[in-house]
């Protein structure tokens, strides 16, 4: 009987410590990662698609090495990627915390430091500190705010990016996608308009930010903007959803709810599509995009 009490016990113990051996999602999906981060800068605007398929061993380490995407191929080259660095990037889901390495531009362009920078930490609590390096200098933040959204963990600190303090975009990590600056957001100084627009695993978008726009961009979001039309609407069944698309671009139709998850994705090369209500039921939220860049956002009613 004391044997037979032991192994429980030992076996209790493996699977406490099982069970707490991922405590958080993770950021990487099984196949292709991919992180849409937006990039202004003296007049130019884009949206800046990093990408993170293969992994890697730094110093005993895991690693996945994160690139830019570029036509059918991905560029993991370290220099010249000034404003949104590519690098490698690692984390730990028991502990909830995420690592970049990247360039980190100073004043003087042209160097290259690769450190390693904490960039999130999920483990964190209601004033707490934490340590972010931006311009070469070391700010210690508080976490202002612990919540959770669908489930996951999401930890805000009292920080806001200097490039766009006019903003009040505080700086906020989200469980199993990094944060709402992407995961570069320390590397890159010279972008103007850092914002994480939307994030993939494999291939299938779960997480928009309907807020997060191009500055420089605003008369190509309005032009598409003004000619959309949505009929019938409020949605009971079915409704046309119509947009410019002279050159027929590849476009996607994006519908997520209030918490930001995907529901509803629609692809063509066409100037409509045609959305079903399904089980889908009160107010949503929409982005049209076109030939992968942000061209339009609403919101779409369905009725009971």
């Amino acid at each position: 009987m004391r044997y037979r009490f032991f192994s429980v016990v030992v076996i209790c113990i493996l699977f406490t410590q099982l069970n707490f051996a991922q405590n958080y999602q993770t950021i990487f999906g099984s196949d292709t990662t991919q992180w849409d981060v937006n990039f202004c800068q003296l007049g130019q605007s884009r949206t800046v698609h990093k990408i993170a398929i293969e992994d890697t061993l730094i110093n005993g380490l895991s690693y996945y090495k994160v690139g830019e995407k570029s036509n059918q191929s991905i560029d993991y080259n370290l220099s010249g990627n000034v404003g949104i660095t590519n690098g490698f990037l690692r984390e730990d889901t028991s502990l909830g915390k995420i690592w970049f390495i990247g360039t980190i531009n100073s004043s003087n362009t042209s160097s290259l430091d690769t450190i390693e920078l904490l960039v999130a930490d999920l483990s964190l609590s209601l004033g707490d500190t934490f340590v972010v390096r931006h311009d070469n200098r070391d700010s210690t933040v508080l976490v202002d705010s612990v919540y959770y959204e669908s489930g996951l963990k999401r930890v805000r600190l009292n920080y806001v990016l200097p490039a766009i303090a006019h903003l009040s975009k505080k700086v906020t990590f989200l469980e199993g996608i990094g944060t709402n600056f992407g995961f570069a957001y320390m590397h890159a100084t010279l972008n103007l308009c850092p914002c994480l627009d939307s994030y993939r695993k494999n291939s299938t978008t779960v997480y928009s930010n309907f807020a997060c726009s191009v500055i420089g961009s605003t008369s190509k979001v309005n032009e598409h903007q003004q000619a959309i039309r949505i009929a019938p609407h409020p949605i009971q069944h079915s409704s046309l959803f119509s947009f410019k698309n002279p050159t027929s671009q590849e476009a996607q139709l994006i519908i997520s709810d209030i918490s930001g998850r995907t529901v509803q994705t629609y692809t063509t090369t066409e100037n409509n599509l045609l959305i079903q209500k399904e089980r889908l039921s009160g107010l949503y939220f929409y982005q049209l995009r076109i030939a992968q860049q942000h061209n339009a956002q609403g919101k779409i009613l369905f009725l009971d």
